[in-house]
């Protein structure tokens, strides 16, 4: 993941500011976009201020999640938005405050090991929530770097996003230790001295070998 590319802004703090939530993937059961919509209509209920919108490219979810708009009138506070280029997605992430992904695993099994689109929402300085799923707490570690909750729980899912909606500075925190965490793991600038590091002392230690 490059971090040149992947550099916040500063965000809008004004009182008037509506949080903005985003989601991006495919709309495949993996994701559980329902989940998102479900969670999106309590917190409607609840009166909390808010808009989500939800980036991706269609797939067999895709009615799914359009009934579950229509049916719960959700209109006015959840976008569905197509597929963009990754430049585009960019300013995606810098115009949201949290980040949500709600994968869970199959009945057959099917999961998503680290979404590559959790990263870039790290790395974004987004506070990101998502689920106890495959290889997704290797990165978010909950309560530092982000939250997660257990899969297809929907209270949890609201509850979180409920607490992150109404604390700016824990949406702050998470944020910039998401950054930091990309930043160790993730960042191609890195990884590459690493490797190239890692290929030096390899060529020394061989002709070393052959003195």
């Amino acid at each position: 993941l490059d971090l040149h590319a992947f550099r916040p802004q500063p965000r809008d703090e004004s009182a008037t500011h509506v949080p903005q939530i985003l989601s991006v993937g495919r709309f495949v059961e993996k994701k559980g976009f329902p989940l998102l919509i479900e969670a999106c209509r309590r917190l409607k209920d609840a009166g909390m201020r808010f808009h989500c919108r939800i980036v991706g490219t269609p797939d067999v979810d895709s009615p799914v999640v359009a009934e579950l708009i229509d049916g719960y009138q959700l209109q006015d506070v959840v976008s569905i938005l197509p597929a963009v280029s990754q430049i585009e997605l960019r300013s995606y992430y810098q115009d949201s405050d949290i980040f949500v992904l709600p994968c869970l695993v199959t009945d057959n099994g099917d999961r998503d090991g680290i979404p590559n689109v959790l990263a870039e929402a790290m790395a974004m300085e987004l506070a990101v929530v998502s689920t106890q799923v495959s290889g997704i707490p290797e990165i978010v570690d909950d309560g530092e770097n982000g939250r997660l909750v257990p899969q297809r729980d929907v209270a949890a899912l609201t509850a979180t996003l409920h607490e992150l909606l109404t604390d700016a500075q824990q949406r702050h925190r998470l944020g910039a230790a998401a950054r930091q965490r990309i930043h160790e793991v993730f960042d191609s600038k890195r990884t590459t001295e690493t490797l190239r590091e890692r290929f030096n002392r390899s060529i020394a230690a061989r002709t070393e070998m052959r003195q």
